[in-house]
C-alpha cells in the first residue's frame, strides 16, 4: 500500500514553524507512516536546520510534487530568492513566503499530488502586510475549496471539538453566537464525525 503524502507548509519563516517541522521529521518513524512534502525553500530550511543544530534532518529538494521520493523527506522548492530571516520578528517577507508556500501546497492538494495538508504557523499581521484577506488558514482553505459551511475541528484520540468562533476578539463573540451558526457548526461536526472519524 502506498503511503499517504503529507504536505507541510513552512509557515512564517521568522517563526517557530520551521524548527517544529525539522524536529518532528527527525523522528525516523515518520517516514514509516507517510511521505512528508515540505513547501518552502532549500535555503530557508537549511538556515533553520543550522539554527536547530540538527545533524540528522535531511531532505531531497524537488521542483514539483509529482516527482516525490519515497522513504525521503521531500522539499518542494517554492522560491529561489534569498530571504532575510529575522527570528521572532513580524515582517512583510515572513508573510510573503508563508503565503507562497501555502498557495503552492493548496494547488498540489487540489491536483491530488498530496493527500493531506499540515500548515505551519503564520503570523496574521505579517500575512495582512501582503494582502492576505483571511483571518487564518481555516477561512483561506474554505475559500479555496468552495466550502462556506466549514469548521475548525480540534481532535485527539478521545475528543473532537468544533470551534464556534475563531480568530476574533472575545468582545465580538456574542455577536457571532447565533442559532443558525450553532446549527451549521453542529452539522459540519456531525458530517465530519461520520466521514473523517468513522
Amino acid at each position: 500500500m502506498e503511503k499517504i503524502k503529507v504536505g507541510i507548509t513552512i509557515g512564517d519563516v521568522n517563526g517557530i514553524g520551521p524548527e517544529v517541522i525539522i524536529k518532528t521529521l527527525e523522528n525516523p518513524k515518520i517516514l514509516e507512516m507517510c511521505t512528508p512534502v515540505i513547501y518552502a525553500s532549500a535555503k530557508v530550511l537549511s538556515y533553520h536546520r543550522n539554527v536547530a543544530k540538527s545533524d540528522s534532518f535531511n531532505f531531497k529538494s524537488i521542483t514539483d510534487a509529482s516527482k516525490l521520493y519515497n522513504e525521503r523527506i521531500n522539499l518542494v522548492n517554492c522560491w529561489n530568492d534569498s530571504v532575510m530571516i529575522n527570528l521572532g520578528k513580524i515582517t512583510e517577507e515572513g508573510g510573503k513566503y508563508a503565503h507562497i508556500a501555502l498557495d503552492r501546497a493548496v494547488q498540489d492538494l487540489k491536483k491530488n499530488q498530496i493527500d493531506a495538508l499540515v500548515t505551519g504557523p503564520i503570523n496574521k499581521k505579517a500575512m495582512n502586510m501582503v494582502g492576505f484577506p483571511f483571518k487564518g488558514h481555516t477561512d483561506y482553505l474554505a475559500d479555496q475549496f468552495g466550502n462556506p459551511d466549514h469548521a475548525m475541528i480540534l481532535a485527539n484520540d478521545d475528543l473532537r471539538v468544533a470551534v464556534l468562533t475563531h480568530h476574533i476578539p472575545i468582545r465580538d463573540v456574542a455577536n457571532k453566537v447565533k442559532k443558525q451558526r450553532i446549527l451549521n457548526i453542529l452539522q459540519v461536526l456531525n458530517d465530519s464525525m461520520k466521514q473523517d472519524f468513522d
